[in-house]
């Protein structure tokens, strides 16, 4: 059997996730300005004290299954807000990933957020935990794991439009993102 063909076996015939992209990182200019960007590109801090904010990455994907990881920061992790949003994502003051009709994240509390909407998803992620964030432009779809683990799909019919990685929150909260350029923590898709 050949490489392809096992791949193929092994994720039930479906076209493994890719990495996001390995030049990814987060946008120095597409975001807020409470947001701080350091570590080569792949840190994203909101500032301490700072209304809740949100940012872009550099690479959006509109086809094909994507996938990036997110170690969440030591510090306010109830206030962080991450996933996708597409280029109309708000990026003013008050509004943080999820707060309009154009981002689709999970908050730290572990609650889904749309369009300025909660729903309970998984629990609440610790400082240090690994977020995989899986995208499916194809399906439409985009789901979490935490830790390896998967919590599932969050959000579905997701398609038509081309997503970007996006991150947020307030009060000093940060994440190190791996959109490809090293190994990822948890290498196996879990969907």
């Amino acid at each position: 059997m050949s490489a392809i063909q096992q791949v193929l076996v092994a994720t039930g015939g479906a076209t493994p996730y890719q990495a996001w992209g390995a030049a990814c990182v987060w946008s120095p200019t597409d975001k807020n300005a409470n947001n701080v960007i350091s570590g080569a590109g792949l840190v994203c801090t909101a500032s301490s004290g700072a209304v809740s904010s949100a940012g872009r990455a550099t690479v959006s994907h509109s086809t094909g299954r994507w996938r990036f990881q997110l170690t969440i920061g030591a510090t306010a992790t109830a206030r962080l807000a991450h996933g996708v949003g597409t280029s109309a994502m708000s990026l003013a003051d008050n509004l943080p990933c999820g707060q309009d009709l154009y981002g689709w994240a999970v908050q730290g509390s572990g609650l889904k957020y749309h369009n300025g909407s909660t729903s309970a998803y998984m629990a609440a992620p610790a400082g240090g935990d690994v977020w995989d964030i899986y995208y499916d432009a194809d399906a439409g779809t985009l789901g979490w794991a935490v830790n390896g683990v998967a919590k599932g799909f969050a959000f579905t019919g997701l398609t038509g439009t081309a997503m970007f990685p996006a991150a947020g929150g307030d009060s000093g909260c940060f994440v190190t993102a791996n959109f490809g350029a090293t190994a990822f923590t948890y290498p196996t898709d879990v969907f």
